[in-house]
């Protein structure tokens, strides 16, 4: 199998409704701050794809993170 690093993304989202809104409420609306546990399978200039399964051919369950919006990143070590 692969070796990946296996990491702590820590991230901020945006948030958001469909219902019916004002302005006042928009402002007071909160940067949602996320946490992603997985394995770094690839980066490049823009964003981190993060797994959240291994196999000894591939990998499934992957998220996109854009690098502009992580705040923190921590190698995990299992050993």
């Amino acid at each position: 199998m692969k070796e990946y690093p296996l990491m702590l993304i820590t991230w901020q989202d945006h948030s958001g409704s469909a219902g019916w809104s004002d302005l006042e409420t928009e402002r007071k609306a909160e940067i949602v701050v996320a946490q992603t546990i997985g394995w770094l399978v690839h980066k490049d200039r823009w964003k981190y794809h993060i797994a959240d399964t291994l196999l000894e051919d591939g990998f499934g369950g992957v998220s996109q993170i854009m690098r502009k919006l992580i705040t923190s990143e921590h190698e995990i070590d299992l050993k």
